[in-house]
C-alpha cells in the first residue's frame, strides 16, 4: 500500500501539478509500479502526453493525462492508503501509470 507524503497532502492542486510538470520537464520520463518506463512527449498547461517505451503496444502509441483526470484520482486518495486497484475506480481507463507517476515524482511512498 502507498500513501501520499504528509507534506504533499496539504498542497493545493496548482502546487501539486507544478511539482509534477517540473519533475517531468527535468527528467523527461517516469516509471509505472511495474517498472515500465514512460517517456514524456509534451507537457501543456493542462495535460501531459507520454508513451510507454515498449514498441508495438497500445502504451507505445501514446497517451494523455489531463489535470482534471489527475485530480479526479488524486483527491480521493490524498488522505488514505491506496494501491493500483483502489486508484482504478477513479481513473477512466483500465490501466494507468498514475501510481508510478506519484512515486516517481516523490508525492507518495
Amino acid at each position: 500500500m502507498y500513501k501520499i507524503e504528509l507534506e504533499n497532502r496539504q498542497k493545493s492542486c496548482d502546487e501539486i501539478w507544478k511539482k509534477i510538470t517540473e519533475y517531468l520537464e527535468k527528467e523527461g520520463h517516469f516509471e509505472s509500479v511495474n517498472g515500465v518506463k514512460y517517456t514524456v512527449t509534451s507537457i501543456l498547461e493542462d495535460r501531459i502526453n507520454y508513451r510507454g517505451d515498449k514498441k508495438g503496444t497500445r502504451r507505445g502509441k501514446g497517451e494523455t493525462m489531463t489535470i482534471d483526470e489527475f485530480f479526479a484520482a488524486f483527491d480521493p486518495i490524498r488522505e488514505r492508503e491506496f494501491n493500483t486497484t483502489i486508484v482504478k475506480e477513479f481513473i477512466d481507463r483500465k490501466q494507468s501509470p498514475f501510481v508510478g507517476l506519484l512515486l516517481s515524482v516523490g508525492l507518495a511512498k
